[in-house]
């Protein structure tokens, strides 16, 4: 199914409950398999912030993988059941991803 996503996207939201750290193996699996494959813009989406037990950004990060990264993913905060939150986020992947094709364009010029 990832396949099929990922093959015509342009860039995408990978939402993540911070208070499941259970699944948080899952989803760096997720990111290792996307980036495997397209390497297109990515914010990730943190839900469920304000539930008792959940990590930190910092936290996730560091879970994620990103402990080192020059260049990590922006992170978000999103409540899915607020609408603002939501055109926040989506306004942040769109920024990222005419970041990335102003970049290409600055670089092939």
């Amino acid at each position: 199914m990832w396949d099929i996503l990922i093959c015509k996207a342009h860039a995408y939201i990978l939402l993540i409950a911070a208070y499941r750290p259970g699944e948080f193996p899952q989803a760096r699996k997720i990111i290792t398999f996307m980036n495997q494959r397209m390497q297109i813009p990515m914010i990730i989406g943190v839900t469920h912030t304000d539930c008792p037990g959940a990590w930190s950004d910092e936290d996730i990060f560091f879970t994620l993988g990103y402990m080192d990264e020059n260049n990590p993913p922006l992170m978000v905060n999103v409540n899915a059941t607020q609408t603002a939150s939501v055109a926040e986020a989506v306004i942040a992947l769109v920024e990222q991803l005419i970041i990335k094709k102003l970049l290409y364009v600055i670089l092939t010029v």
